[in-house]
């Protein structure tokens, strides 16, 4: 296989496999290329030539450089004492592996044994290359622009519960999320029937009540779920902004901002000369002081 086709097929994987760093997935894909290092006219061959010649001339090309018996102890070691060279590592196993679909396959025990694996018949191999080997690589990086892009909404899961509109689901992904602050979107249904749709603020949960509390801007108040409404429909809005976070042991009167706070189980809105207490949460900046009867 080509140098496209190979990093085409290791981020195609690193993708589909979750890795979402740009970091880790530039490492998978430079040593997806390493193997070929013991190929004189391959395209990391020609640019480490004082390397690639003794290589090829001890080894010859597809046999212990591409061998698991060389990458995956390194791998391996990769991930106890360096993680980047294990990233690399997974890379070069990738290259050794989808090498086997070509014509003359690989070695992948060398020097264990010579014995050469292939991925399918013949009929059915690639010649490095070719018309088919170029398809193949259309399709790896058409799978890792798909891949790359599911990430970017959160994953199959994320996909899969904005379109299920799932509330269990998005509350769920909500969770996960920490102190990044979140928006639902969807539709509730009040206790007199009404049903009413938009986008509402999420101020926090109850995990053990499997509650949520969310702020409506319309009538300035706190709804909470499902006490005060359900969910019909829901899908989880993220942004990059983070709330601010602090825990009270003893009341304190606000005296600028606004802030969000849960004294036991229920989350409540505060304004300027509100007494609060417990856990606070808030964007921007907030005034305290003392509260003395």
């Amino acid at each position: 296989m080509t140098a496209p086709t190979h990093i085409a097929f290791a981020v195609a994987s690193a993708l589909i496999g979750g890795v979402e760093s740009k970091t880790v997935i530039g490492l998978i894909a430079g040593g997806a290329l390493l193997p070929d290092i013991d190929h004189p006219q391959s395209a990391i061959g020609r640019v480490f030539f004082f390397i690639s010649y003794p290589l090829n001339r001890l080894f010859g090309h597809r046999a212990f450089i591409h061998s698991l018996v060389l990458w995956l102890p390194i791998t391996l070691l990769g991930f106890f004492l360096w993680s980047p060279l294990g990233w690399i590592g997974l890379g070069a196993i990738s290259h050794s592996v989808i090498d086997c679909w070509n014509l003359s396959g690989v070695s992948l025990l060398h020097p264990i044994t010579e014995k050469t694996f292939v991925l399918a018949a013949k009929k059915y191999r690639l010649a490095t290359g070719s018309r088919s080997e170029f398809i193949l690589m259309m399709v790896f990086g058409f799978i890792a622009w798909g891949s790359g892009y599911i990430g970017s909404q959160g994953g199959i899961r994320s996909m899969l519960q904005a379109f299920l509109g799932d509330y269990t689901m998005a509350k769920e992904s909500y969770e996960r999320e920490g102190l990044k602050v979140c928006y639902m979107e969807g539709k509730i249904r009040l206790p007199n029937g009404m049903i009413e749709e938009g986008t509402w603020l999420i101020i926090g949960t109850d995990k053990e009540k499997d509650s949520m509390s969310i702020y409506d801007k319309q009538s300035q108040k706190i709804i909470h779920i499902p006490d005060q409404a359900k969910f019909l429909k829901a899908k989880l809005k993220t942004t990059d902004k983070q709330w601010q976070a602090v825990k009270l042991n003893e009341p304190a009167e606000l005296k600028e901002g606004t802030a969000y706070f849960k004294p036991l189980k229920k989350w409540y809105i505060a304004k300027p000369g509100d007494v609060i207490s417990g856990y606070v949460i808030h964007q921007g900046n907030i005034t305290l002081s003392p509260f003395s009867l």
